[in-house]
């Protein structure tokens, strides 16, 4: 049995400044991941390609989709053909080298395929590439 002597120092845990360090971390993450830009999610499936690649998605590339019922979209948002190539003259008229990405669904007709990069050529825009997946 241990004795205690009154000489001895008491250690105290103090727990209030890590609380509130934990609080101050949690707020935080939380606050820096609802600022987290997300791209909409299109109702397309991808093509696969074996040369597919895991490529880091800049924030200012303009993702055009069409998905399998020939229905247009610009940044997620449903829009028609007219408003796309007005989309597209105004990129263009503010700079020829922006990225495209064009997320299409593999049942798309070759026609409606044909149309955007007509429009992105007609533009002058060439930075334009096809989104995939990885094969499986």
């Amino acid at each position: 049995m241990r004795i205690r002597n009154d000489q001895e120092e008491h250690f105290d845990l103090p727990l209030v400044p890590m609380i509130d360090m934990m609080l101050v971390l949690l707020i935080f993450f939380m606050v820096a991941t609802t600022l987290k830009v997300t791209q909409p999610q299109l109702p397309v499936e991808l093509p696969e390609s074996a040369a597919s690649l895991d490529v880091k998605v800049d924030p200012q590339t303009l993702v055009i989709g069409i998905d399998r019922a020939g229905v247009k979209y610009v940044d997620g948002n449903p829009t028609t053909t007219e408003d796309m190539a007005r989309r597209l003259r105004n990129e263009a008229g503010k700079d020829r080298s922006q990225a495209i990405r064009l997320d299409i669904d593999r049942e798309t007709r070759y026609e409606q395929i044909v149309e955007v990069l007509e429009l992105c050529q007609f533009e002058g825009l060439k930075n334009v590439g096809f989104h995939t997946r990885k094969a499986n």
